[in-house]
Order: structure tokens, then C-alpha cells, then sequence
């Protein structure tokens, strides 16, 4: 299973996983982390979490995706059109963009089209200005709720993580 590395807590060796369905929380092993991009891979041994279907293809531009997150305040779901299909973004890795009304707390929750298969996971807000701050500040993500769906968001691309999954000996 893997996660953005920057939504762990720093040199955790294990973090709690805990579904949406009132499963007891379970700890899980940090596996690896990738020293070439913003990703971590969990262990899951104990069957908490269904694999997700990943795509077969690329996105597209134009294509519709939906990303998933736990924000503080607003929705945990965000609707969105990629925008650029194929991206780097420095210290993160390969992926796309997409314009989304996508939220901090996003950060390494599934994204997926509208075929339900996981495209990638939500990395960064490239275009993030004050907003850290001011989300710091305010406690919750008030440029990410007044930039709806003009906000630009970075994800990595499932298949840019599973190479480096293999990279690392464990895909």
C-alpha cells in the first residue's frame, strides 16, 4: 500500500490505519521510503484495506477523476478534470495535475476515474502561495474552500508508483 510520505508523521516506523466503517484501527509497518520521490509503502498484512483496481491507461487530458481526503472542515470528496496528463513536480515525482476543489488533508488519499480505478494519490497543491500559512493560522484550508474547483492539484501517477515500488524491491 503506499501513502505520500509528508502525510506521515517524520522517521515513523509505523502508523495507525483506520477505515471509514468503524474498523478497529490497526498499526502497520512503514516498509520503505523513497529517496527519489514523495513516497512511503505500508505493510498491511492483516487484510484492513481492499487493494484498489488500478488503471491500465494513462489520464488524459480532459478525463474526470475524484480524489478522497480527511480535511479538517468541508467535503472529503473532491470532483475534478485533469489538466495536465503528464507532469514532474521537483521532490515530489512523476504524475499529473488536475483542477480540483481538493483540500490539505488530501495528501496521499486515492485518486481515481470514472471507471473507479485508482489513478494516482493526491501529492501536492503546487500552487499553494500563503495558503499553508494561512491554513496554519486559520486551522482550516480557507484558500483551498475560496479556490473550489480552480485549484490546481498534483498527484502522483499509480504507475510513476509502482515503478518505484519496484525500484525499492517491493512491487
Amino acid at each position: 500500500m503506499a501513502c505520500t510520505t509528508h502525510a506521515l508523521p517524520q522517521g515513523s516506523e509505523f502508523v495507525w490505519l483506520r477505515r471509514g466503517d468503524g474498523a478497529p484501527a490497526r498499526r502497520v509497518p512503514v516498509l520503505a521510503r523513497s529517496p527519489r520521490m514523495d513516497l512511503s509503502i505500508l505493510g498491511d498484512e492483516t487484510g484492513l484495506l481492499t487493494p484498489a483496481h488500478r488503471c491500465r491507461e494513462g489520464v488524459l487530458a480532459g478525463d474526470a477523476v475524484w480524489a478522497a481526503g480527511m480535511p479538517g472542515i468541508g467535503p472529503s470528496v473532491a470532483i475534478g478534470t485533469v489538466e495536465i496528463p503528464d507532469a514532474i513536480l521537483p521532490r515530489f515525482g512523476r504524475g499529473f495535475t488536475a483542477r480540483m476543489p481538493a483540500l490539505m488533508g488530501y495528501s496521499g488519499g486515492p485518486v481515481v476515474g470514472a471507471d473507479g480505478r485508482l489513478k494516482g494519490l493526491v501529492a501536492a497543491i503546487p500552487d499553494e502561495g500563503g495558503a499553508g500559512a494561512l491554513a496554519l493560522l486559520a486551522g482550516m484550508d480557507l484558500g483551498g474552500l475560496a479556490a473550489g474547483r480552480d485549484r490546481r492539484v498534483f498527484a502522483l501517477s499509480i504507475h510513476g508508483i509502482m515503478e518505484e515500488a519496484g525500484r525499492m524491491g517491493l512491487a
